[in-house]
């Protein structure tokens, strides 16, 4: 089960109230946090084996007012880390919003709507929807 909490008891390391995002395994009993970042998600959604989440989050130090738009983020529970799933291939920073990422229930795939036009190379009209393949757990 994946779910957000300002909850300050839930993990040793939760020590101020801000939002995160924490998994919790209901068989063992055992609660991690994935997020520690203080910023806004949304957006959440985790595979059916429990091995992979993915979420909604804006991209934390970006440069201009106001930061980037919100991106699409996989975090794999085996290895602890989290991939940028809607961002450019060139390196850019997204030049719009990612929402609704859904992950297949075997934690492979991932479908996520974007409004960046900079995705691909070439262009691509706003609100077109990616399916972007995970390695295997």
């Amino acid at each position: 089960m994946a779910f957000f909490s300002t909850a300050t008891d839930l993990t040793p390391t939760a020590l101020s109230p801000i939002e995160r995002i924490y998994v919790r395994a209901l068989v063992r009993g055992t609660t991690t946090m994935v997020s520690s970042h203080p910023v806004p998600y949304s957006d959440l959604n985790i595979g059916g084996d429990g091995s992979r989440i993915v979420y909604v989050k804006p991209v934390v130090l970006a440069p201009g007012p106001g930061g980037a738009p919100a991106q699409a983020f996989a975090w794999d529970r085996t290895s602890r880390t989290a991939t940028a799933l809607s961002a450019p291939a060139s390196g850019e920073i997204p030049d719009g919003h990612t929402v609704t990422p859904h992950i297949t229930t075997d934690g492979r795939l991932v479908a996520f709507t974007s409004y960046a036009t900079n995705l691909l190379p070439g262009g691509i009209p706003e609100g077109s929807t990616y399916t972007r393949t995970l390695t295997a757990p």
